[in-house]
């Protein structure tokens, strides 16, 4: 007998593909939502959402599913790939598409982790907007026209069914944070901002974003405060180490280690 979701995934493809739109400018909204009229007769804007916290609410109850999410990145109480990401550890069905007026490269990794099947500019023309809206409503990740660059990240969007494998897979295996996972929500804990996190452990702002994430998807967090009181809760924080972070993200040295 055929996969239920299987069989939803094709209907899709010649059938209505109910799009929701999460954004947190007013504005932005009634555009994106003229665009997806714009697409055609078959796409219909089922809600929007200014709130994250909202919008996770809606696409989870059975009433209000839709078929695909456009995600601003950007939101009033989230980031984009946060809400993405806790979306994607729920649901098998719902293909989700970032949407940004900022550079492709400054997401790409952040949603490929959280299970997103694409990323899109919101200059996106109609015609390209209805082939993304086609392609992640049927759980396929999106091939847009405008793609992110190659540079930004050597991973691939996947389809729904595979990153909701992949996102699910550590909570089979129980909570199990990486090193450097756990480095990065330590840093946090101690006060340190995002670009100083960055500088401390000399890696990017967005592999800092994409550890955050996952992390908060191992942990069923919904914020990175809440990862935090996790992982303290579980004892799970990076050990103490010979080096110690400062105000300003730089290392330095324990007054043990300096005496030597």
């Amino acid at each position: 007998m055929a996969d239920p979701e299987h069989q939803t995934n094709r209907e899709t493809s010649r059938e209505t593909i109910r799009v929701a739109i999460v954004d947190n400018d007013p504005y932005a909204l009634f555009g994106l939502a003229a665009q997806v009229k714009a697409c055609g007769p078959r796409f219909e804007v089922v809600w929007q959402s200014e709130l994250g916290a909202v919008a996770f609410q809606k696409a989870l109850d059975p009433r209000t599913t839709p078929d695909v999410m456009l995600v601003d990145m950007s939101l009033t109480d989230m980031q984009g790939p946060d809400l993405c990401a806790q979306i994607r550890l729920r649901s098998r069905s719902i293909g989700l598409v970032g949407i940004t007026s900022r550079p492709l490269e400054q997401y790409c990794d952040p949603m490929i982790e959280a299970g997103a099947q694409g990323l899109v500019g919101k200059r996106i023309s109609p015609q390209s907007l209805a082939q993304v809206l086609i392609q992640a409503a049927a759980g396929q990740p999106v091939i847009p026209e405008e793609r992110c660059p190659e540079a930004a990240t050597s991973r691939t969007f996947q389809s729904v069914a595979e990153s909701f494998a992949r996102v699910n897979a550590g909570r089979t295996r129980g909570t199990t944070l990486s090193e450097h996972e756990r480095e990065a929500l330590t840093l946090y804990a101690s006060g340190l901002k995002t670009a100083q996190v960055a500088a401390h452990m000399s890696i990017t702002v967005s592999s800092v974003q994409t550890l955050v994430n996952r992390a908060k998807t191992k942990l069923g967090a919904a914020s990175l405060p809440q990862a935090i009181r996790i992982c303290t809760e579980r004892q799970l924080m990076a050990g103490p180490r010979n080096e110690s972070p400062s105000p300003n993200g730089l290392r330095e040295s324990s007054p043990e280690t300096s005496s030597r």
